[in-house]
């Protein structure tokens, strides 16, 4: 009998194509191309791209009016107003046609090595803005005797709010008139964040002195002081004349390609991640000695393993180690109590298997000693789906609906998820390719039985001329089986704030529309689909951008104690709502959160003693 070797079953599925979207239009006689005619040939090859990829324009349109036609119409007209605008400038036309979409996903990168940076944080609250954190390795307190809850009251001879209300301007909406069609909890908070960070995707970067007058929390006189921008300079020179684009696609040499068997960790259909672009932002470690101890991340940037939220009232009687993914501990209060904490920062991990092993041993610490538990995933910024159910599948022992996804599709997810689907129909060569785990999450028959059920649904939809898909479930994942290993059956008292993107949103919608959780804090940003990267060929100076393939719908309130929800809401622009809504004061941030801990401390009481 003739062997088939495992490189025949996947030849002619999978084909590698590098191609230049932009048309040329432009003589081979080497022709330059002015920066003004590139600037409108590359608005048309994004609104292409726009039209193709972006799954909640008809959401945009319906929720706030957003007409995609119209914004590019009027990034043609600037262009066309301005032809001697050059590179920079009309690099801003595109950042403010990105930003028109109201979508924290959506976001345009340039290349670009000009950024800024103080040495300081600033958290805001009720109109005042505070330091929150203090790179001491730059400005130690012989040079910047402040600390953090000392109150900044004006920056270059202005209050504070001008400069945010700026920074708002220029990175998150186009004008003021906007302003509402935002979360405002959550541009607010941003622009707070950016107000030390700059880079040229977000605006203008700002270089020289920064003059602050400080007013110190223990009431002494304002003070004026000076702080250096940490101004890395354009290192690209800008030219007015570009040469012609290349006037026929360039393709790579697939030779032997398709021998090759397919990695999991290469194919994006099987990676799709939710995690908004800004997510390492003031995510500072100081350098240290190697292999020293490492510096803990500033608590008030977004991702870091340990947040601002202070610490329980009572004695830890077991708390994980420093190179845990995780922080987590064990309290025991005065009245004999034990209360279990967690940090879920973020759901971009290192090393997934590694960090569901070491989640799957926190849940049995809880599960054993821990009467109830608070799960802090303030200023989380996202990351991988697969990874969220993982986690989630120890929080619960009863099975969590899922929220559903209407996906943009291309033949070019078609490709894939017809590959795959082929894949998974033979049982032992999906081993191979899927391993023991996606992400963390266990690849078992009913994983595999899932996922061709799902990608047999993406190319049905293509043949049915669908190409922004019904409704369904990401990997054909309908609910998520609580985990074989542990599973977490205390009370749960779960923080959002609006700071929680993406992933931030989606864990939190899951364990409320399941009533698995009672939520306190604020509400999350409404980042709710997953993100895909876009580039293309272009000398505009424009790395790439983002759109947001998916929009989801999450279980509808009166549904959400059954299997067929009918009527969904969507998470983009509209958040996450706790049930218990806390807003950090000014008091918090000067005083070391005794409000916010006060209130946690509440809701806790209220969860364990229904």
């Amino acid at each position: 009998m003739k062997r088939v070797s495992l490189s025949s079953v996947f030849r002619g599925l999978i084909f590698f194509l590098a191609i230049s979207p932009v048309a040329s239009g432009v003589s081979a006689n080497g022709a330059k191309t002015s920066v003004c005619d590139m600037a409108l040939r590359d608005l048309g090859t994004v609104q292409n791209i726009m039209e193709v990829a972006y799954a909640p324009r008809e959401w945009k349109e319906k929720h706030f009016g957003w007409d995609m036609d119209k914004e590019i119409a009027e990034a043609r007209a600037q262009v066309q107003a301005n032809p001697n605008l050059g590179v920079r400038g009309y690099q801003e036309i595109f950042r403010r046609f990105f930003t028109s979409t109201r979508d924290y996903h959506v976001s345009v990168s340039f290349v670009s090595t000009e950024h800024a940076q103080l040495p300081i944080t600033v958290k805001s609250s009720k109109g005042r803005y505070f330091i929150a954190n203090v790179d001491r390795e730059a400005l130690p307190l012989e040079k910047f005797p402040f600390q953090e809850g000392d109150e900044i009251v004006e920056f270059n001879g202005a209050p504070v709010q001008k400069e945010i209300d700026a920074i708002k301007a220029e990175m998150l909406v186009d004008n003021e008139s906007k302003l509402d069609l935002n979360n405002e909890q959550t541009d607010q908070a941003l622009a707070a964040l950016f107000f030390n960070s700059r880079k040229r995707e977000h605006g203008h970067v700002p270089s020289g002195v920064a003059h602050l007058k400080i007013q110190p929390k223990n009431g002494s006189a304002v003070q004026a002081v000076e702080l250096d921008w940490a101004y890395q300079q354009e290192l690209i020179r800008e030219t007015d004349d570009l040469p012609a684009p290349p006037s026929a696609p360039r393709f790579i040499d697939s030779a032997n390609t398709a021998e090759i068997l397919p990695s999991k960790d290469r194919l994006p259909i099987l990676n799709r991640q939710m995690v908004v672009p800004f997510s390492d932002l003031n995510r500072h470690r100081a350098k240290g000695k190697p292999g020293g101890k490492p510096v803990e991340e500033n608590p008030h940037g977004l991702g870091s393993r340990k947040s601002f939220v202070p610490d329980l009232d009572g004695k830890k009687i077991w708390q994980t180690e420093e190179e845990n993914p995780f922080y987590a501990y064990i309290v025991q209060t005065e009245d004999g109590q034990h209360i279990g904490f967690l940090r879920l920062a973020n759901y971009v991990p290192e090393d997934a298997d590694k960090a569901v092993k070491a989640f799957e041993e926190i849940i049995q610490e809880f599960e054993s000693k821990a009467d109830a538990v608070v799960v802090d995933q303030i200023n989380n910024p996202g990351g991988s789906i697969l990874y969220l159910y993982a986690l989630a599948s120890m929080l619960s022992d009863k099975p969590l609906q899922t929220p559903t996804h209407r996906m943009a599709i291309t033949e070019k997810e078609v490709q894939s998820a017809v590959a795959m689907s082929r894949i998974l129909s033979v049982p032992k060569l999906a081993k191979i390719v899927l391993g023991k785990s996606l992400q963390g999450y266990p690849v078992n028959n009913e994983t595999i039985a899932a996922l061709k059920e799902y990608f047999d649904f993406v190319a049905a939809q293509w043949n049915q001329q669908k190409y922004l898909t019904d409704p369904h479930y990401m990997y054909g994942i309908k609910t998520i089986t609580p985990s074989a290993n542990v599973r977490l059956t205390k009370p749960i008292l779960f923080l959002t704030n609006e700071l929680d993107f993406s992933g931030g949103d989606f864990m939190p919608a899951i364990l409320q529309d399941n009533q698995r959780v009672t939520t306190l804090g604020t509400k999350t940003a409404g980042a709710g689909g997953y993100v895909i990267e876009q580039t293309y060929t272009n000398r505009l100076g424009i790395a790439g951008f983002r759109t947001t393939g998916s929009i989801a719908e999450r279980v509808k309130v009166e549904q959400r104690a059954t299997s067929t929800p009918t009527s969904r809401d969507p998470i983009e622009n509209l958040g996450v709502q706790p049930d218990v809504e806390y807003q950090i004061t000014p008091h918090d941030i000067q005083n070391g959160y005794p409000g916010y801990k006060a209130a946690i401390q509440q809701a806790l009481q209220r969860i364990m003693h229904r």
